[in-house]
C-alpha cells in the first residue's frame, strides 16, 4: 500500500512556520460504492410503530 503513496513539500508555507505537505494517492482501484441510503417518506410507519410500541420480549 506505501507504494501507492508519494508525498512532495510545497513551497508556498501560506504564513505558517512550517511547509505543507501534499499527500497523494496513485492506484488503479475503484472508488468504493457508497451504502445505500434510505428514503423515509416510503417507509411503511404504522407497521414500525406497531412494532416499536410493543415491550421488547415480544419483538422476537
Amino acid at each position: 500500500m506505501l507504494p501507492d503513496f508519494s508525498w512532495e513539500v510545497i513551497d508556498n508555507s501560506h504564513g505558517s512556520e512550517h511547509l505543507p505537505i501534499c499527500i497523494s494517492y496513485a492506484s488503479d482501484m475503484l472508488p468504493t460504492a457508497h451504502p445505500p441510503k434510505s428514503n423515509f417518506k416510503t417507509g411503511d410507519w404504522a407497521t414500525f410503530q406497531g412494532v416499536a410500541s410493543r415491550p421488547a420480549a415480544q419483538s422476537s
